[in-house]
Formats: C-alpha cells, sequence, structure tokens
C-alpha cells in the first residue's frame, strides 16, 4: 500500500494560483468629440490621456464650434437620443475606462417683432436658445400706448430665448381723449391722448 503523506506535495502544487500574466492599465482617456463641429485647430477630436483618478482641469477642454449652432455641453456618446436636459459636466478625474463625450448642440434661432403698425425693432438673429433675452426698446405709435408684447398670454417677453424661432406681437391701447362739459361755467381743456387706466391728471376747479 501506498503513503497517503506521499501525495502532500503534488496536493500542494496544485492548489498553486496561477496569475495572469496581462498588465494591469493603470492609463485612461476622456475623448471629447466636436460630434459635428470642429476644435480651433480643425480637429474634430480633443483626448485627455493620463493615469486613472488623474484630476481634469475643465477649463482646458476648448469648446467646438458649428456655423449655426450653439455648442451647449457634453453628452456621452452611448446617449443615441440625447436631451438638453442630459448634458453632463466634464469628469473631474480620468475614469477607470476610456470614455467618450459628444459635443450636443442646439440650431441658433430668429426672435422677429410684429409691432402692428409702430416703430420698428430690428429681429435678434443667430442667437443661443436658453441664453438670456437681450433687453429690447418699447416700440411707439401714434395715438396708442405700448402695454407689452403677446407672449402667451403674459406681457412680458421671456427671461431666456426660446429653442425655436419666434416672432412677438405688440400689444397696444388706444389712447382717449377726456372732455369736460362745465355747463356754462369755466372752461377746462380736454386732456387728450391718454392711456385707459392711467391715473387720472389733477384738473383745476
Amino acid at each position: 500500500n501506498s503513503n497517503p503523506d506521499d501525495n502532500w506535495p503534488m496536493w500542494l502544487w496544485d492548489a498553486a494560483p496561477v496569475l495572469s500574466s496581462q498588465p494591469v492599465s493603470t492609463i485612461s482617456s476622456v475623448t471629447f468629440s466636436a460630434n459635428g463641429g470642429e476644435y480651433e485647430d480643425g480637429t474634430d477630436t480633443f483626448v485627455i490621456e493620463d493615469t486613472i483618478d488623474a484630476e481634469i482641469d475643465a477649463s482646458t477642454v476648448p469648446a467646438p464650434s458649428k456655423t449655426g449652432y450653439s455648442f451647449m455641453g457634453w453628452i456621452d456618446a452611448n446617449d443615441t437620443t440625447p436631451t438638453y436636459e442630459e448634458i453632463i459636466a466634464v469628469p473631474s478625474a480620468i475614469p477607470e475606462n476610456d470614455l467618450v463625450l459628444n459635443a450636443y448642440w442646439m440650431e441658433n434661432v430668429t426672435i422677429t417683432f410684429d409691432t402692428d403698425g409702430g416703430s420698428e425693432i430690428a429681429p435678434l438673429e443667430n442667437v443661443t436658445p436658453y441664453a438670456d433675452f437681450a433687453d429690447v426698446a418699447a416700440p411707439t405709435k401714434a395715438g396708442y400706448t405700448f402695454v407689452g408684447w403677446d407672449v402667451r398670454g403674459n406681457m412680458n417677453l421671456p427671461e431666456t430665448y426660446p429653442d425655436v424661432s419666434t416672432t412677438y406681437k405688440a400689444i397696444w391701447a388706444l389712447n382717449v381723449t377726456v372732455s369736460f362739459n362745465t355747463d356754462g361755467g369755466t372752461e377746462i381743456p380736454a386732456i387728450t391722448d391718454v392711456t385707459p387706466g392711467d391715473a387720472f391728471a389733477a384738473v383745476a376747479d
């Protein structure tokens, strides 16, 4: 009969783990695709490659450009139907796995003003959706007072530009004349061209 202890060295050898010969990568990258646009140097990608967890300075990532469009931010390239609400920030550090981000574009819009016979207001052309609305001077119209703009029931222009080209129409109030019949008394001049709803001017006795 064989001695059971003779198998012990073979058992010990079988239990030894087999280590992979493949090295573990400590380098990763983030690729910023211009996604139809381009960078100032004419390229369509910008790549940051570094050790995993190395800090990324977002200010060093250039913004691409595209004629007629505004760059709004970055979208994960795996998102095939991205929306403005899904824009993400530049990562703060190099991720464990390579990451590709696509530029998210929105077509610029034109804002026009229909003053309905009032003084002309130049259109705002090629503006960025959701950017702050520029100050717009009130139009004037003889015999009328400008009340505001027809903006879905609100007479004020929005705080930011819409995401589609839009025309806003002026709302006017017809000015009135207020006359006084003193029935033979001292004449009181009429008050002309006043806006309905305004506070009544003082009238001499």
